[in-house]
């Protein structure tokens, strides 16, 4: 069997947001069976004054170059855009300056494997694996992008974004005047349904996730469950959001007291005393009780009561109450399950 070079380009789906830092970068993951090198689009201003244009590779140069010409025609990129411009210097003459960019989308990537592909069936063989695998990989690195980053990539709810949110328009026949000439030709950026949020990544962040999709590690349920609350407060599901965030603070708090009374007490009590405090009222006050967690001084009136109104009476709930109660739980999560724990650099 004869392994050789593979490189490919996937798509990023919604698009997550980086800094310039992570541009024109090589990442390390992996996919079960398969090494992967991910590369991030470059941005050079001489080429497109926003669009990203692809990584160099020396497989795909001519090609790359007429697809990056096309675009700057087009005005789109199949790679990404500059998604906002940092201040200039404030020495500098508003009028003239240089504004350089703050943070960019990424749509897609390119990958570097290897893998059988002696012949037309090996690799037909191959691509089929890497387009299976793909999926679990991109969902792995999309939770930890999220968690990480609080970028919205799974959407939940009502409104999506993209939907008819590029749109390219042309007049099938000259403007009167210009006989002659190209029919007209513009493209047009609508409007978003519903638009980015979260951070924008470092380029360690990048990396941690990255290695950790690699390496098949998810997060922690309750950071999952938190990032779906997100989700959903983005949509305007308000009371959803609520529910979600008591549910991420029951995961953290369950999870948090069975690791300390499997160290400190008999399997018997332990059980005993999980079956008797199962609510997230009632685990709030046995944490307390076993001080094995600080509890944010707002829990109760902001995370409780709120998602005991939304199960118990079906309430709908205000923006103000869901964003409060999505940000006490990640004061929680924080205290519980910090992401450092998992390599992630202080930002």
């Amino acid at each position: 069997m004869t392994k050789k070079r593979i490189e490919g380009d996937m798509s990023c789906d919604a698009g997550i947001l980086v800094l310039p830092e992570c541009l024109d970068q090589s990442y390390e993951s992996h996919m079960p069976c398969f090494p992967l090198t991910v590369r991030l689009p470059r941005f050079d201003p001489d080429v497109h004054h926003h669009n990203l244009i692809a990584p160099h590779s020396d497989f795909r140069a001519e090609r790359d170059e007429s697809d990056a010409a096309e675009a700057l025609y087009a005005g789109d990129s199949a790679w990404g855009s500059m998604q906002e411009w940092s201040d200039p210097d404030p020495s500098e003459d508003w009028n003239t300056a240089v504004l350089p960019p703050k943070y960019f989308v990424v749509e897609q990537l390119r990958f570097i494997t290897e893998g059988a592909a002696g012949d037309d069936d090996e690799f037909q063989h191959t691509r089929d694996h890497v387009v299976a695998h793909r999926a679990s990989w991109w969902s792995l690195l999309a939770d930890w992008i999220g968690v990480v980053s609080m970028q919205d990539l799974i959407e939940l709810g009502r409104q999506r974004r993209q939907s008819f949110s590029r749109t390219t328009m042309w007049i099938t026949e000259p403007q009167e005047g210009q006989e002659g000439q190209e029919p007209g030709f513009s493209w047009v950026q609508m409007p978003e349904l519903r638009p980015y949020v979260g951070n924008p990544l470092t380029k360690g962040q990048l990396e941690r996730c990255m290695s950790l999709a690699g390496e098949a590690r998810r997060p922690p349920d309750a950071w999952l469950m938190l990032r779906d609350a997100r989700s959903l407060l983005n949509s305007g599901e308000y009371r959803r959001a609520v529910l979600d965030a008591g549910t991420a603070a029951e995961l953290a708090l369950t999870a948090r007291l069975d690791a300390y009374l499997a160290a400190n007490s008999s399997p018997e009590m332990a059980e005993a005393l999980m079956d008797k405090y199962k609510m997230l009222g009632p685990l709030t006050e046995l944490a307390k009780k076993l001080n094995v967690a600080a509890l944010p001084k707002q829990f109760r009136p902001q995370v409780i009561e709120p998602r005991n109104k939304a199960v118990h009476g079906g309430r709908e709930m205000t923006k103000d109450v869901a964003e409060k109660a999505v940000a006490i739980t990640s004061e929680l999560l924080q205290a519980i399950h910090p992401l450092s724990d998992f390599g992630f650099p202080t930002v």
